[in-house]
C-alpha cells in the first residue's frame, strides 16, 4: 500500500470511503498523491505468458534432401528417433543487421524450415493457449483487436546446444511477439531466460514437462522486444516449434477461417480496472489538477516508427502513427482508459539539443533533414508547432533525461511513469547562423504517451453522474 506524504495518511484513506473532508492539502500535494497512486495501479507485469497443454497428438512429419517423408511421435520417441531427426536438420542461423548469420559460437542448434516438416498442432485452436494469450499477453488492447500466428521454424537443441542473449528481429511491422512450443522429449538444461527492464525470468521446459503425469506441450509467448537466451542443453533433446505473433486488421473473410483469429479477451486485466478506478477518482477530485494540465507516461515497450524513406534525401521518415497501431501491455491500457474517460491521449515527441536545456514537445517527429534549422533550435521547433515545456533536459550517454522538478512546481507535464530508453533517439542536424555557415549538432528525443486533463469544472465522461 502506498503511504501519503503528510502525517502518514494512507492512499486507502484518500481514495476510500469516507474521505476525510477536513484534510488541508494544497493542490500540488494532492495531485502528487493521485499521480503516485496511478503509477502504482499501472504495475509492472511480466512481458510473457506460459503454460502447458495436451494436444490431440504429438506426431511430426519431416523430409529433407528429396528423401521420403518420415513420421515421429514426440511423446514416446527413442534416442535413435531423435538422433535421426537431429541429423535431418541444418545448422540454425539467427538475424543480425537484417541478415541471416551462421555463427555456432553464438547459436548452436539445428532447424527445419516450414517446407520440410508438418505438425498437427495449431496454437489458436487450443482453448487453453487462447485464454492465456487473451488474459495475460493482450492486456489493455482494444477488445476487437485480432491476432494471427504464423509457424516459423522447428528447432532442435541437443547436448551442448545453446543460443546467447538476443532479441527477435520482427519480420513485419505488425509482428509483436513470439510463441515457443516445446515437445515432451526429456532434456536437461535449455532453459529460456528472459530479461526486460532490469528484471529476469526463467522458463525451464525440461523441468516443467518432467513434472507432468502425462505427455504434454509446454509453451511460452513473449513480446518481440524482450531479450532472451537459451542456456546450454546438458542432456537429451529440446525440440521446439516457434510461431510469430501478428496483429491483424479486421477482415470479414477471416470469420470463416476457424480459430486462427482471437477476437475478444475473455476478461480484462485487473490492473486496467484498478487504473481506471484511480483515474476516475482523481478526475472527480477538485484538488487534482483543478486548472487542467498534462500527464506524461514513459512507454514501457519499444515500438517501430519508421514509415518509409525520403526519396530525395534517402533518410527515414518517422511517424508516431506506426507506433499507435501496435501499442501493447500497460501502454495500451493507459491509452484505452484515457479514451474511455473522454481524455485526449496521444503519442508525442520530446526534443532537446546539445546547445540548450530546453525541452520542446511536438505531436510528431520532425523531418530533420528536410528543415533548415537556425541556431535558435528551440525557437524553431516552437515556430513549426512545438510547445515549450517547463522541463529541463539532461543529456546523458546520448539520451534525453529530465531534471525532475520538485513536487510543488507546476510543470507542463506531470509524470506518472518516467521516460524509458526504449524509444529514445538522437538525430543530427545542421544549424545555420547569420553568416550562413553550418554547424553540426544533435537533437535528442524520446517518444512518450501524453494525456491531457481539462479543468475540473469541464471534466466529463460517459459514466460520470450528472451533477458532479
Amino acid at each position: 500500500m502506498i503511504r501519503g506524504l503528510h502525517d502518514g495518511i494512507e492512499m486507502k484513506e484518500l481514495f476510500g470511503s469516507p474521505v476525510n473532508t477536513n484534510m488541508s492539502l494544497d493542490d500540488g500535494l494532492s495531485s502528487l498523491r493521485y499521480i503516485e497512486a496511478l503509477k502504482d495501479a499501472i504495475g509492472d507485469g511480466p512481458p510473457y505468458c506460459s503454460g502447458v497443454v495436451t494436444p490431440s497428438d504429438f506426431q511430426l512429419y519431416y523430409a529433407t534432401d528429396g528423401k521420403d517423408a518420415r513420421r515421429i511421435d514426440l511423446s514416446k520417441a527413442t534416442d535413435d528417433d531423435l538422433q535421426e531427426l537431429a541429423q535431418a536438420c541444418t545448422p540454425a542461423t539467427f538475424g543480425r543487421n537484417n541478415e541471416d548469420v551462421l555463427d555456432e559460437s553464438y547459436r548452436k542448434a539445428g532447424k527445419l524450415d516450414t517446407s520440410d516438416f508438418a505438425a498437427n498442432f495449431f496454437p489458436l485452436s487450443c482453448e487453453d493457449i487462447v485464454c492465456v494469450l487473451r488474459e495475460h499477453l493482450l492486456e489493455g488492447h482494444d477488445t476487437n483487436r485480432s491476432i494471427k500466428t504464423e509457424l516459423y521454424k522447428l528447432n532442435i537443441y541437443g547436448p551442448g546446444s545453446f543460443f546467447k542473449a538476443h532479441k527477435d528481429t520482427p519480420r513485419a511491422e505488425n509482428m509483436f511477439g513470439s510463441l515457443v512450443v516445446v515437445y515432451p522429449t526429456p532434456h536437461e538444461g535449455g532453459a529460456l531466460i528472459l530479461r526486460h527492464r532490469g528484471k529476469k525470468w526463467e522458463f525451464d521446459s525440461g523441468k516443467i514437462l518432467a513434472t507432468q503425469n502425462e505427455p504434454r506441450l509446454s509453451y511460452i509467448a513473449f513480446y518481440a522486444d524482450v531479450e532472451h537466451e537459451v542456456t546450454t542443453v546438458t542432456s537429451g533433446y529440446r525440440i521446439t516449434l516457434t510461431y510469430d505473433l501478428y496483429f491483424t486488421d479486421p477482415d470479414p473473410a477471416e470469420e470463416t477461417r476457424g480459430p486462427s483469429i482471437i477476437r475478444r479477451p475473455i476478461s480484462k486485466d485487473p490492473r486496467e480496472s484498478e487504473f481506471r478506478n484511480v483515474l476516475e477518482r482523481s478526475l472527480d477530485d477538485p484538488d487534482f489538477m483543478p486548472d487542467g494540465g498534462t500527464l506524461g507516461f514513459g512507454l514501457k515497450y519499444q515500438y517501430p516508427v519508421k514509415d518509409g524513406m525520403n526519396k530525395i534525401l534517402d533518410v527515414p521518415i518517422n511517424s508516431v502513427s506506426r507506433a499507435l497501431r501496435c501499442l501493447r501491455g500497460s501502454d495500451a491500457m493507459v491509452m484505452n482508459v484515457a479514451k474511455e474517460l473522454s481524455l485526449k491521449a496521444s503519442l508525442h515527441i520530446l526534443y532537446a539539443y546539445d546547445g540548450d536545456d530546453s525541452v520542446v514537445m511536438m505531436e510528431d517527429f520532425l523531418p530533420l533533414s528536410g528543415w533548415p534549422l537556425d541556431r535558435d533550435v528551440s525557437g524553431h521547433l516552437i515556430g513549426i508547432g512545438g510547445s515549450l515545456t517547463n522541463e529541463k533536459s539532461l543529456l546523458r550517454n546520448g539520451r534525453l533525461e529530465l531534471r525532475r522538478p520538485s513536487w510543488e512546481t507546476y510543470s507542463t507535464i506531470k509524470w506518472v511513469t518516467d521516460m524509458t530508453k526504449f524509444n529514445g533517439f538522437q538525430d543530427p542536424y545542421v544549424a545555420y547562423g547569420d553568416s550562413g555557415e553550418g554547424t553540426l549538432g544533435l537533437l535528442y528525443g524520446n517518444m512518450v504517451l501524453i494525456v491531457h486533463v481539462g479543468p475540473y469544472r469541464r471534466r466529463q465522461w460517459p459514466s460520470r453522474k450528472k451533477g458532479t
